[in-house]
């Protein structure tokens, strides 16, 4: 049950996260390309769900109490993984001029170059 939940957070996280992900560096690069299509349609679906399948078919021996530890664990990391994210977002929006953690950020500018699969030339 609790992995269930756990999953059901995670999509929930998702959904209500959608534009930072949208903004994010494989969307903004990739686009809807093959690798991130297959990875939503197939790979996602597939590969996140085979725990709670797998406890479906052979239920575990944890105790109430182990399996919320590990949920409670579960659960920090996507909040954790949620405030990243917003951090990442407030700070590209406003281009580095705010405060995370009461602090004005430090970052390194950087430029990057691109391989165009067709032609094979180097974009800037």
């Amino acid at each position: 049950v609790l992995s269930a939940l756990s999953q059901f957070v995670y999509l929930c996280k998702f959904f209500v996260w959608e534009i930072g992900y949208m903004r994010s560096i494989d969307i903004i690069v990739d686009r809807a390309g093959f690798y991130e299509t297959w990875g939503c349609l197939v790979w996602v679906p597939s590969v996140y769900t085979l725990h709670t399948r797998l406890l479906v078919r052979s239920p575990s021996g944890l105790s109430w109490t182990a399996a919320g530890a590990i949920f409670a664990v579960g659960l920090l990391g996507v909040l954790l993984n949620f405030w990243a994210d917003n951090q990442r977002m407030v700070f590209r929006e406003r281009e580095g001029k705010c405060s995370i953690w009461g602090r004005e950020p430090k970052y390194i500018r950087a430029s990057y170059k691109a391989l165009n699969a067709k032609t094979g030339a180097v974009e800037t």
